[in-house]
Formats: structure tokens, C-alpha cells, sequence
């Protein structure tokens, strides 16, 4: 049996959790696993990296080196993240 895993989003804490994920999809199945990635590329360890804007820019190609690396996706793509701005606004009935 064959299972794919999609990853998608900001990588955070993506060399920390390389292990247990290896371990989790890679040792404990009997099955063929593979992993496809559409992550941002920047880096952040919390939410309030966001807020303080304090997340680590990588280079791509280093980010890419290391995820490749850690993770062995089949597929990895990469995309700059968007800021979206959000206006509340009431009106009255």
C-alpha cells in the first residue's frame, strides 16, 4: 500500500520534529511513504513570530538543502507568503 503525506504551510520547528516524523512514517509502516511539501520560506517558531515579525528569511536553496535532507519529499515547492489585511467593518440594519 502506498500513503502520501502533504506538509503544507510555515515550517516551524521543522528540524526538530525531522525524527519523530521519520520514525512515525518511515519505520512503523510496512508501507511505501511518500511525502509532498508546499511550505513558505520563512521560517518562524511561534505565532508571535508573525506578530513581532521576527521569522528567519532562509534562502530558498538553503531551506530547500535542509528540508531535502531531513524529510526526502518526493515533491517540495516553495512559495513567499502573502500578507492579507483584514478590515472589520459593521454596518448597521
Amino acid at each position: 500500500m502506498r500513503i502520501a503525506v502533504l506538509i503544507y504551510g510555515q515550517p516551524r520547528f521543522f528540524k526538530e520534529t525531522a525524527e519523530s516524523f521519520n520514525k512515525e512514517f518511515r519505520t512503523y509502516f510496512d508501507h511505501d511513504v511518500d511525502v509532498f511539501m508546499h511550505l513558505w520560506n520563512n521560517v518562524g517558531y511561534s505565532p508571535n513570530d508573525d506578530a513581532r515579525k521576527t521569522n528567519n528569511q532562509l534562502e530558498t536553496n538553503i531551506l530547500q538543502k535542509k528540508i531535502e535532507e531531513l524529510y526526502q519529499p518526493k515533491l517540495l515547492k516553495y512559495k513567499r507568503r502573502k500578507r492579507y489585511r483584514f478590515k472589520c467593518v459593521r454596518k448597521r440594519l
